[in-house]
């Protein structure tokens, strides 16, 4: 089997021994043959067809299986071939036909249902596809049966309560932004729900409110994040994990029996105030808690919190003493402006590990914290300077973009990431000629770094704007996979970059910020690994079609270059943004791999929209 799988996966190699009919390997033609006869022999397939139809098959199925058409009198011939031969294209072909066929015409699943390899596809869809309509659940539902009791896990919007009543055993249940669910009280099962909503107007009192979840008791993990119907959780017992952030409707009472919460997600909700009584906790988001706002998390309440790992106060002007938390490892108190006077007691935290203390002026010196690995000292406002991380020894990734009073980091030599953006940024040449461990770099709109072949091992990089690396600047780094150019008016070739697959060299408001990207068609012809290309507005790029693994495509702007010649050898894109370039006007041939397409009218037509569009 295994020399026939090497044979079924290279459809030239294949080909050219079935062409070559005086010149045929005897082994190779005996090994199909006997292969024909197994398939054909065995009880476990629903097929039966000629040696020549399954040649046949075989060799469109591995040409290109999307330019096959698909019937109920050949797909269930289709379906075996690649379930019982385990060809490389068996993920891609299955997932083909259930978003192309089954999930969006409902076809042809009641000659495939009993196919195991084919329901473990769908199951693993439930779990991950959110736009999946409730016609295709009924429409599934209806001829398996069985199938509605191993689903354990399903994200839907769109789903309807008639056919969730049919699912008894789901654990992980996702129904954000759904307004058709009102009753989940049958699924004891639970352990994970969201019902979340992108903003509260998507909430209504009639539908879903208390009562619905009102007899679920195993619920460990909840995100009712701007659901504002939610009132009262109490009798969740075994929650561990809570998001009741934004425009929630959960207040103080409706989590006041709660005991065993370990993280917890208040952010921007005004309703909860004191959560002392979560002795347990260890991960607490009260970022936005103001004095702009009218109410939030205060001082007295976490006052009594004692085993918090994890605290992001980010922008939370309230509170202004966290002394009693020994035991923190991260802390983001990113954006305080009014904590000027604050004694929040930082050099007591000597376990932190994780840092962010972006734009603030609280803090002027971290070296007491030698357990650091990840620091955000970023922004104009933030006080820490030189000799405030002059004796660090142990950081890995390292923000320090727009901040001009950090300018020598040659001492952190375990460096990994570091971002260094910004025309204001104090981080010259000299500062970074010993970090050669470096594998992200941002150096965008930094004008004083003019050199990084040094830096060998980056594989993602970030020059973006105004740059003083030249050409040769970066000409001996040969591993970068993901590299963004944008407005940069120094490169004009990335043709050494063989392993780069996610390239931005787009240009907008380029005679503002005084350079365009002069990236051009001879500068890419030989980075033929690329799957996700930004050439918006580039007009010194006119084809894309020697890129063929081509799967995410921006060409959008008036004054891109690429037209419809340029991407006609294109079979692969997944996602394409045309918007405002109106020298595209052709997409057919794009349609059975398009999965979202911005037009250039603006307009979105996405997977289920392009299916059931036959020419554009």
């Amino acid at each position: 089997m295994e020399n026939l799988l090497k044979i079924y996966n290279a459809s030239e190699h294949l080909r050219s021994i079935l062409d070559d009919s005086n010149n045929v390997n005897k082994e190779i033609s005996e090994l199909l043959q006997k292969s024909h006869e197994l398939l054909n022999s065995d009880a476990n397939t629903d097929t039966n067809i000629s040696y020549e139809q399954f040649i046949e098959y075989l060799l469109n199925l591995i040409d290109n299986y999307k330019n096959i058409k698909y019937t109920s009198e050949n797909i269930l011939q289709y379906v075996t071939l690649v379930d019982y031969f385990i060809l490389d294209i068996q993920d891609d072909f299955f997932n083909y036909i259930l978003d192309k066929y089954i999930f969006t015409y409902n076809m042809f699943y009641d000659k495939l249902y009993r196919y195991n390899i084919l329901n473990y596809y769908i199951l693993d869809k439930f779990s991950k596809k959110n736009n999946i309509k409730n016609k295709t659940f009924e429409y599934i539902f209806d001829i398996n049966k069985n199938i509605c009791n191993e689903i354990t896990t399903l994200y839907s919007q769109y789903i309807k309560q008639d056919a969730l009543n049919k699912c008894n055993f789901i654990v992980n249940l996702n129904i954000s932004n759904n307004t058709y669910v009102n009753d989940i009280n049958h699924l004891q099962f639970i352990e994970n729900l969201d019902i979340s909503h992108k903003n509260t107007r998507y909430c209504n009192s009639e539908i879903f409110c208390d009562k619905s979840i009102a007899k679920l008791r195993k619920i460990k993990k909840l995100n009712a994040c701007n659901n504002n119907i939610i009132t009262n959780i109490n009798h969740l017992q075994l929650l561990t994990e809570l998001d009741v952030s934004h425009e929630c409707g959960i207040n103080n009472k409706g989590i006041s029996k709660l005991l065993f919460i370990k993280k917890l997600n208040v952010s921007r909700n005004q309703n909860i105030t004191n959560i002392n009584h979560l002795q347990l906790l260890e991960d607490l988001n009260i970022s936005y808690s103001s004095h702009r706002s009218s109410g939030g998390i205060t001082q007295n309440g976490i006052s009594k919190l004692l085993f918090i790992k994890n605290l992001n106060m980010n922008d939370s002007d309230i509170i202004n003493d966290i002394k009693h938390l020994k035991l923190l490892t991260n802390l983001n108190i990113e954006n305080n402006f009014n904590l000027f006077n604050v004694n929040i007691y930082i050099t007591s935290f000597i376990y932190i590990t994780t840092l962010n203390i972006s734009n603030s002026k609280t803090i002027k010196n971290v070296n007491y914290l030698q357990l650091l690995v990840n620091l955000d000292i970023s922004g104009k406002s933030c006080d820490v300077n030189q000799n405030g991380i002059s004796q660090l020894l142990f950081i890995k990734k390292l923000n320090v973009s727009y901040n001009k009073k950090i300018t020598d980091l040659n001492h952190l030599q375990l460096l990994e990431d570091l971002n260094i953006e910004g025309s204001c940024c104090g981080v010259k040449q000299n500062g970074i000629m010993q970090n050669i461990f470096i594998k992200r770099l941002n150096i965008g709109w930094n004008e004083k770094i003019t050199n990084i072949n040094h830096l060998q091992m980056i594989v993602e990089l970030n020059m973006e704007g105004i740059c003083n690396v030249e050409q040769d600047g970066f000409s001996q780094i040969t591993f970068i996979k993901k590299l963004n150019l944008s407005n940069n008016n120094k490169i004009t070739s990335i043709n050494h970059l063989q392993l780069l697959e996610d390239l931005n060299i787009s240009t907008s408001n380029c005679y503002q910020y005084n350079g365009c990207c002069c990236v051009n068609q001879n500068g890419i012809l030989h980075a033929k690994s690329i799957k996700i290309l930004n050439a918006s507005d580039n007009e010194k790029i006119t084809s894309i079609n020697h890129l063929q693994q081509l799967v995410n495509l921006d060409i959008s702007g008036k004054k891109c270059g690429v037209n419809q010649e340029g991407i006609s050898n294109n079979s692969t894109i997944k996602i394409l943004n045309a918007r405002d370039n109106h020298k595209i006007i052709n997409v057919n041939h794009l349609l059975p791999s398009l999965k979202k397409f911005y037009t250039p009218d603006y307009k979105i037509l996405n997977e289920d929209m392009l299916l059931q569009i036959k020419s554009i």
